[in-house]
């Protein structure tokens, strides 16, 4: 596990196609558990991290990504970070936390 900048990731899985199933940490310090995702190709892209939400994304011929915040008011276990993708989709997602628990979204100026 790293630490930036007083951040951890959690995971990352480089660039990928098909589907995986990478480990996490079992536990995760309240704060914010932050999920980064970025994908190319037609097709989708569905990103599951067990507790902490799962989410579908539509990919194209262009890169794209996008951020994802979730908010831990206590403890949490982790599950298995699960990845599933269409054929001839390239992707990579990083999960990190950090204890914040303010999204950019709410903070103020």
């Amino acid at each position: 596990m790293e630490s930036l900048h007083g951040d951890k990731v959690l995971a990352t899985t480089g660039r990928h196609v098909g589907s995986q199933e990478t480990a996490l940490p079992n536990k995760v310090a309240a704060g914010t558990i932050w999920v980064a995702t970025e994908c190319q190709g037609a097709g989708t892209l569905t990103v599951d991290t067990g507790p902490f939400g799962r989410y579908t994304e539509r990919c194209s011929a262009h890169p794209d990504g996008s951020l994802n915040a979730y908010d831990l008011s206590a403890p949490s276990r982790t599950a298995p970070l699960k990845v599933t993708a269409d054929p001839g989709v390239t992707w990579a997602v990083a999960i990190g936390w950090d204890s914040s628990r303010a999204h950019p979204e709410s903070a103020a100026p």
